[in-house]
């Protein structure tokens, strides 16, 4: 098992450590099956959802838990803030990953944000090992 500080920790020293990662570059979190997890490989695209219903109506990109606001990252305490929130997605799989992409848009959720063209920088861990 690893603490939500650890994790947050982990993200935020991947963030800082990745030359490709600029201070525009569109970042979240995203749970998902550990089947499509991947480090490298571009995300589907996620479909809205209406009071726990998929609507089968396609977004733009990859539904996550933003970590970018203001032209600056999230700190490592923030992240920690924000993976608290991680336990509302188990339905939507088991994996946690850190995804990157062209451009984002708000999602419905206050801490939700929609990332075109995703890809998995990161797998990052399953979330049955995160004590929340």
């Amino acid at each position: 098992m690893v603490t939500i500080k650890e994790i947050s920790e982990f993200i935020y020293n991947i963030i800082m450590d990745d030359d490709s990662i600029e201070t525009d570059t569109s970042i979240g979190l995203r749970v998902m099956d550990a089947e499509y997890s991947k480090d490298g490989i571009e995300v589907m695209n996620s479909n809205r959802w209406d009071d726990g219903n998929d609507t089968g109506e396609e977004l733009p990109g990859a539904s996550c838990l933003n970590i970018h606001m203001h032209g600056r990252y999230f700190d490592a305490e923030e992240i920690e803030g924000y993976l608290v929130k991680t336990k509302y997605y188990h339905g939507m799989g088991d994996t946690l990953s850190l995804i990157v992409g062209d451009s984002h848009q708000g999602g419905e959720d206050s801490f939700e944000i929609v990332i075109s063209n995703a890809i998995i920088i990161k797998v990052i861990c399953k979330l049955e090992d995160i004590e929340f």
